[in-house]
């Protein structure tokens, strides 16, 4: 039996409290151990691990404000700050489904539960610290970045430990899988299949074959994994990335709306739940996925500015249609996020560019227009100040804030710019312009309407020559509709009725009961032409 030569090992504590902390260093030194380090919080943890490799970390689940001992493992693995053969345990006294499925899908080697004793420490760190010496030559060629070394010595392993074959599959698939052999791990991955059908070689297979875009195949094994081992979480993941690749996003959200449930804590798959409720217009579970992949990436290595941008995207349908309370309070929320993501990352030009662009959309959907506009202006000042050239998204996203909250002439001046049209490729340019037609058509109905809506309002004042400029100003434009010509004519008639018919107004009435001759029969409003109709007859007549 191998024996574990403690006084040889570096050890990392993180662990805020001080009686605990003091206590574990005690377990450690009779140990044997020397050379043991303390961080009482996760960004000391991390900064500690970044100077320095450690044999062993012991980290606090709970480590008050900042990252938790679950964050600091997920960062130590994204980062690589871990060794291979290095260990890490999670202390807790928690358990809660958090930490428990945490726990599960970020593999730490092991945790222990609070109180806990000398003998406890000693029989946990025994049993991993033998494990990882069978993999030794596995995890040293790792660490070495020799993966064809890494892949030799599983391959000697199994030769030479036959009962320690099926874990360290495991980890030649994942080798095989991170230097992109699909075909040498798809095969690997049907021999573990063939001897037994385990969850991971399942979940390895499918990956397999998502890479491979056989999306059927993948989805097939996904569904029993999920449907069977609803622990086995990550599952759920890949059977969404299939489903969004087959463009089924709706599926694909539900799929991750069951995930969150099980493991709430997963900013990247919080992250891809925003995403695909952002896709789908569901503006619910967009506002909270969004919500939580922020507040979970406020410690986490995994942050990004889009989930700061989702949330204020997801909130603008309250800004447009909320009750009031409902309107408030997502205003505040818009605008304070949007405040914070400026200050958070005030150093990147992207980030100021698309925080300004959705603070103009936000004022616009509140009717604050010379809001929208000033912060447009700045978004495209910050873009015309960009040290590099802008990515093709980004010009796309200033040419549409410039369409909707400046002058149309000014969006086309930009889109046509030369400088501009070298960002954009043929289907972006259709695009842009379909969307400046489209605004534009938007801003003369409702040129239209505001120029009605006001003859109405003069007209029920009896304010007839007004009222009569104000139609005119409407229905000379083919957009009007029939109804508004209709409104035109009857301020005409009234005027006429009560000054008497003049040769101009008689002509332009002509002209206007023209377009009204389309009206169908069965259409609710004829009976209203047909009246007017009448008296304009009799009024033509008087002339």
């Amino acid at each position: 039996m191998a024996v574990i030569k403690y006084s040889t090992k570096k050890v990392l504590i993180i662990e805020d409290q001080a009686a605990m902390c003091t206590q574990l260093k005690s377990m450690l030194e009779n140990l044997g151990i020397q050379d043991i380090n303390v961080a009482k919080t996760g960004e000391d943890a991390i900064h500690k691990l970044n100077l320095q490799p450690y044999d062993i970390v012991l980290a606090d689940y709970e480590l008050g404000r900042g990252k938790d001992g679950q964050q600091v493992l997920e960062e130590a693995r994204h980062t690589k700050l871990l060794k291979a053969s290095s260990i890490f345990i999670l202390v807790t006294a928690s358990q809660t489904v958090e930490m428990v499925m945490g726990a599960l899908e970020y593999h730490p080697d092991g945790y222990i539960a609070k109180p806990m004793t000398f003998e406890d420490l000693k029989t946990r760190l025994d049993r991993i610290l033998k494990t990882k010496l069978i993999y030794y030559e596995i995890n040293r060629a790792i660490d070495l970045n020799s993966i064809d070394g890494a892949l030799e010595a599983c391959d000697q392993l199994i030769l030479d430990q036959p009962k320690f074959a099926l874990p360290t599959y495991r980890i030649k698939g994942r080798l095989l899988m991170d230097a992109h052999r699909m075909d040498e791990a798809e095969e690997l991955y049907e021999t573990v299949i063939d001897i037994r059908k385990v969850a991971w070689a399942l979940l390895g297979m499918a990956k397999v074959m998502y890479y491979q875009s056989r999306y059927d195949e993948g989805r097939n094994i996904l569904q029993r994994l999920a449907n069977s081992n609803e622990k086995y979480v990550e599952a759920f993941d890949w059977l969404a990335k299939i489903f969004e690749a087959q463009g089924n996003t709706k599926e694909a959200q539900k799929i991750l709306q069951r995930a969150v449930e099980l493991s709430p804590k997963a900013i990247l798959r919080q992250q891809h739940l925003s995403k695909m409720a952002e896709i789908n217009d569901d503006w619910n579970v967009a506002v909270q996925a969004s919500r939580r992949s922020v507040d979970l990436g406020k410690h986490s290595c995994h942050k990004t500015p889009k989930s700061y941008l989702r949330l204020a995207n997801a909130l603008q349908p309250q800004l447009l249609d909320g009750g009031s309370r409902s309107k408030q309070n997502a205003t505040a929320e818009v605008f304070r996020t949007l405040e914070d993501l400026k200050k958070e990352y005030n150093t990147d030009q992207d980030v100021q560019i698309r925080a300004s662009l959705l603070e103009g959309n936000s004022y616009k959907n509140l009717g604050r227009n010379d809001d929208a506009k000033t912060a447009t202006a700045q978004a495209l000042k910050y873009y015309e100040a960009l040290s590099e050239d802008p990515s093709p998204d980004l010009a796309l996203e200033v040419g549409k804030g410039m369409v909707k909250n400046l002058d149309i002439e000014e969006a086309m001046n930009f889109i046509n710019d030369p400088k501009q049209q070298a960002m954009f490729d043929n289907n972006t340019n259709d695009y842009l312009k379909e969307v400046v037609t489209k605004a534009n058509e938007e801003m003369v109905l409702e040129n239209i309407d505001t120029f009605n809506n006001k003859g109405v309002e003069l007209f029920e004042k009896d304010q007839l020559q007004e009222s009569i400029d104000m139609f005119e100003q409407a229905a000379s434009n083919d957009a009007a509709s029939l109804s508004i010509v209709l409104n035109t004519v009857q301020a005409y008639v009234t005027f006429m009725q009560k000054k008497g018919p003049s040769e101009h107004a008689i002509l332009k009435c002509s002209k206007h009961f023209t377009r009204l001759e389309k009206i169908p029969e069965d259409d609710k409003r004829h009976k209203r032409f047909r009246k007017l109709k009448i008296m304009f007859d009799e009024l033509e007549k008087m002339l």
